[in-house]
């Protein structure tokens, strides 16, 4: 469809170049933004003022507690955003161990909630 809105004809190898290129920047900039990430929050045995900081801040960037898993290591509390802003959002999971949480989700989403939990 560029090639034929540009005029360029398919035998030049210029549209698959093009294509290419568009390609490989798309990609990247898609697999820096999408990419999952771990972020490590101590709280010292003060789960619950932890819990009261992590929740309002969550509620805050849209997210809701929508399930809670139990596991070997603890407890891992899943939140999630409304269908529709989930699709490119994707959830955000809280391991809770005695003294310290591990938060995993998309690294973007990560950036701003470790801004948020450092003030």
């Amino acid at each position: 469809m560029a090639a034929q809105s540009l005029q360029i004809p398919y035998g030049t190898g210029i549209p698959m170049q093009m294509g290419a290129a568009i390609g490989l920047f798309g990609g990247t900039i898609g697999g820096y933004f999408n990419r999952s990430a771990t972020l490590e929050v101590p709280f010292n045995g003060k789960r619950k003022t932890f819990l009261e900081r992590l929740n309002p801040i969550l509620d805050e960037m849209g997210y809701r507690r929508a399930d809670t898993v139990e596991d070997e290591t603890g407890e891992i509390w899943v939140y999630q955003r409304s269908l529709l802003r989930q699709m490119f959002s994707g959830k955000i999971y809280v391991q809770l161990q005695a003294n310290a949480a591990t938060i995993t989700s998309r690294a973007v989403h990560l950036r701003g909630l470790r801004r948020q939990l450092q003030h």
